[in-house]
């Protein structure tokens, strides 16, 4: 981006015609912003996209208007395909934009599958020590 050190670090999907290094499976944008205070910069996603942005570290401006602080989440009820991002102080910000999925959704604790039966699995893979080991 042009202004003072600011920059787009591009996950997956596309921003200014260069794509991210990770494959997925269904259309997403996945995306940190690093704005110095000041800077701005601009996206666009499809117009049905589910699209949200949590502010990581700073204080933002969405369209110039809407003021976003650190650790909070906007979710965007589209009317629009475009807006803008401009940082009141340095900021982070992670920006997710994809294809809705319309799948069902079985969610119990740390596991979120698509059917009860796929959460009884993912329990008993667990608790057979299927999903490795975590180290301190």
């Amino acid at each position: 981006l042009s202004g003072n050190n600011s920059y787009i670090e591009i996950i997956a999907g596309e921003y200014a015609g260069k794509k991210g290094k990770a494959m997925t499976f269904s259309p997403i944008h996945l995306m940190n912003a690093r704005l110095t205070q000041g800077d701005k910069a601009e996206f666009s996603f499809p117009k049905d996209y589910t699209t949200f942005l949590l502010v990581i570290e700073g204080n933002i401006y969405i369209n110039e208007s809407v003021d976003v602080k650190a650790d909070h989440l906007l979710l965007f009820a589209y009317e629009g395909e475009t807006f803008s991002i401009t940082a009141s102080k340095n900021s982070v910000v992670l920006i997710v934009s994809g294809e809705p999925l319309k799948e069902s959704i079985a969610a119990y604790g740390p596991f979120v599958m698509n059917t009860q039966k796929e959460l009884v699995q993912a329990f008993e893979d667990f608790n057979k020590g299927k999903y490795g080991i975590l180290n301190d």
